[in-house]
């Protein structure tokens, strides 16, 4: 209990109470004297000395402040609290003053004060709740901060039920409307959350920074994440039911400016978006990939950028072999999609290091097909090469912009033209470009089908080159030149760019996207090379 000595409306003085004290019978005149004389040695409070020596317990001398400053008493270990105030009055303001907001009475906040005396408390106390009616009541120092300590814990199990729930609508949201990805994004005082539909981040909602730890910290559980750990990066991954859809979460955090930002990637499980037939190629394409796949042995690249398909289009594959009495294996740094009747080694989990690595390992399990989640270096690409040439089918991803430069690619990996002559079957690239909006054409204007952005689902843009003997020849000339090679390999296949034009001339896409996609300045090459 605390009390400053003229400074309150009151203007308690310390002889005054005291005096009150004595003649309600709570403590003697002697004891009083006892009090006043150890004050001036100690420099603590009335109250707190009287505590102190025993004169009287604290619960007593509450009540007898509270009928001194004409307030009423109230027991909080036997009062409910009104956990809707929590918010009323801040944590540390409540803290710092001992101070409690417990209930609504006749339409007034009623506040809990240890030391009624202190106007300044009381005058914030208004002004932070202007526009109500405030009444005062006066509590004790322990209930006061056992009753803030409870609605702490309180409060916290709300926030993490509140966050649970948040955290559900925006991955509902997310699956419902087929985005593949969620951004957690935090600046200054809110946390921006966008989500990748069709290849486009658009804002979602935002929410207040304050809310931020606890939505973080359900993400993290969900991926079996650290949740103390906030300066180095984290990723984990998490099975979901979202709409009567298994969905695997990909979940990666990593510190910022102004706190952790959280990246969640969303697989579909659905197998049936797995069929090759389900990817809309062309059907000269399907029947190509259906002829590679049926090879005994080796190489087969799928280039592209980062988002462009390239993992899907591969698993369509594997699902196509399927059944064929095959030893199929994958390795993956994560696996993106599981398969039933696969065996697919993730290198995290595995404690491999490189793809090399577990290759290496994945060859002495007699594999008939590899998946390889990407050529990344010069030691995948020799392992990969040297499966493909010992009778495995190998099929690989590599980033590279579009099928001529996926040979520069790999040869700055280290494979030979000669290598690459004895097992690459064929190269194959692609991209996703949004197609337009039906009902929006329909209706000659936007429509929420589509979020109102004109496009509503995606088409892959394919083209697939075959190594065919006598691209073979040429690529083992001693006088070989990649420029002069390039020339003649593009008349082997129709480039992504002319496929895309062809939608764009049926309606399907439109110039924009095209664009937006392959870059206007490819467009105008296009161009020029037909003129």
């Amino acid at each position: 209990m605390s009390f400053e000595k003229t400074d309150h409306a009151h203007c308690i003085t310390w002889d005054k109470f005291g005096q009150c004290l004595v003649e309600w019978g709570f403590i003697r005149q002697d004891q009083v004297d006892v009090i006043l004389l150890e004050q001036k040695k100690e420099g603590q409070l009335f109250g707190d000395l009287a505590v102190k020596l025993g004169f009287i317990d604290e619960g007593w001398l509450t009540k007898a402040t509270a009928r001194y400053f004409g307030l009423s008493f109230v027991d909080l270990d036997n009062q409910p609290i009104d956990d809707e105030l929590s918010c009323v009055l801040t944590e540390p303001f409540t803290r710092k003053h001992q101070i409690i907001a417990f209930a609504f009475e006749n339409d007034a906040v009623c506040v809990a004060l240890s030391d009624p005396g202190n106007v300044v408390a009381k005058n914030e106390i208004e002004q932070l709740l202007a526009g109500k009616s405030v009444k005062f009541f006066c509590a004790s120092t322990a209930q006061i901060k056992h009753a803030l300590d409870d609605q702490r814990v309180r409060h916290l199990k709300l926030s993490h039920k509140n966050a649970s729930k948040t955290v559900d609508e925006i991955l509902v949201y997310a699956s419902k409307n087929n985005a593949s990805d969620i951004h957690f994004e935090t600046l200054q005082d809110v946390v921006r959350i966008r989500v990748r539909i069709d290849g486009i981040l658009s804002l979602y909602k935002e929410i207040h920074i304050e809310s931020w730890p606890q939505i973080k910290g359900r993400i993290k559980v969900l991926g079996n994440l650290n949740i103390t750990e906030c300066r180095m990066p984290q990723s984990g991954h998490a099975n979901v039911i979202l709409s009567n859809r298994s969905v695997n979460l990909r979940i990666a955090t990593h510190p910022s400016v102004f706190g952790e930002a959280v990246v969640v990637r969303l697989l579909d499980l659905n197998n049936d978006l797995l069929s090759l037939p389900k990817l809309g190629f062309p059907g000269d394409i399907t029947a190509a990939l259906k002829q590679i796949i049926s090879r005994p042995s080796g190489l087969f690249i799928i280039a592209g950028p980062t988002g462009a398909g390239k993992t899907t289009t591969l698993y369509a594959l594997i699902h196509e072999l399927k059944g064929k009495k095959l030893n199929i294996m994958t390795l993956e740094d994560p696996v993106e999609y599981q398969m039933p009747g696969l065996r697919q080694l993730d290198l995290r989990e595995e404690g491999i290091l490189t793809f090399a690595e577990g290759i290496r390992s994945v060859l002495r399990q007699d594999p008939d097909v590899i998946l390889i989640g990407e050529i990344r270096d010069e030691n995948t690409a020799a392992m990969a090469v040297r499966a493909a040439l010992t009778g495995r089918l190998v099929m690989a991803t590599i980033h590279s912009v579009d099928i001529l430069g996926a040979f520069p690619r790999l040869m700055d990996l280290g494979v030979t033209l000669h290598d690459l002559s004895c097992c690459l079957v064929g190269v194959m690239s692609q991209r996703l470009l949004r197609k337009l909006c039906q009902d929006c054409r329909r209706n000659g204007q936007e429509c929420a089908a589509c979020h109102r952005l004109g496009y509503a689902g995606r088409v892959a843009i394919p083209e697939l080159f075959i190594v065919n003997d006598d691209v073979k020849r040429i690529m083992v000339q001693p006088n070989f030149e990649m420029k002069a090679f390039a020339s003649v390999i593009c008349a082997y296949f129709n480039s992504m760019m002319s496929y895309a034009l062809s939608l764009r001339d049926k309606g399907v896409t439109d110039q924009s996207e095209i664009d937006r996609v392959f870059g206007a300045q490819s467009y105008r090459m296009l161009q020029a090379q037909k003129a």
